[in-house]
């Protein structure tokens, strides 16, 4: 199986190509008649081809991620054409020159790295897995703590908030250096 270096290293590098391959898009565009609907138009299938890719090395991982399993990973669907094509229009409105190019490479990038996350998604989704937390290395004790726990979140949000009932407190109650507290709430992200 290929640890995460490595599908992280193949993403880059289908990034790089996509990239390659967008600036000959671009070079091929000021040949023709309409520089802005040549771009609109061909814009969305190079990041579809790309997305698509990036869609099957997600499935590829996610199947070898638990080989003893039956299940079969799936590519999410890409979404419609229009929608970059769309996203292609406004870095070329926004832009100019270098900084449109600059803007269609980032949307490009957006849209292959969420073809990889919407399939991974898609497939814990449709197999019900389970969420786990992930400390980081400077995460606090509670945090550490709650990484050990293994996956039995049933969310993502469950996962990565610290959820609780907080601490029901009177609004005339001063609270915490003489603020007055607003009541029952969740605790956030810490």
């Amino acid at each position: 199986m290929a640890t995460i270096t490595e599908k992280r290293a193949a993403l880059a590098e289908l990034e790089r190509l996509m990239r390659g391959d967008l600036d000959a898009l671009w070079r091929s565009a000021g040949m023709a008649d309409d520089f802005a609907a040549w771009v609109i138009d061909a814009f969305p299938e190079l990041v579809a081809q790309y997305g698509g890719v990036a869609a099957d090395l997600a499935a590829e991982w996610y199947e070898e991620a638990a080989p003893a399993l039956a299940y079969q990973a799936t590519t999410a669907p890409l979404p419609p054409l229009e929608k970059w094509a769309a996203s292609a229009a406004w870095a070329l409105n926004v832009g100019d020159g270098a900084s449109s190019l600059d803007l269609l490479g980032g949307t490009a990038q957006r849209g292959v790295f969420d073809q990889y996350r919407t399939t991974i998604v898609l497939n814990a989704q449709t197999e019900g897995a389970s969420y786990a937390r992930h400390a980081s290395a400077n995460a606090c004790e509670f945090c550490r703590m709650l990484a050990t726990r293994g996956d039995v979140y049933s969310s993502a949000e469950g996962a990565t908030r610290v959820g609780g009932r907080g601490k029901a407190i009177a609004p005339t109650m001063p609270g915490k250096f003489g603020r007055k507290a607003g009541g029952v709430r969740a605790r956030g992200k810490q």
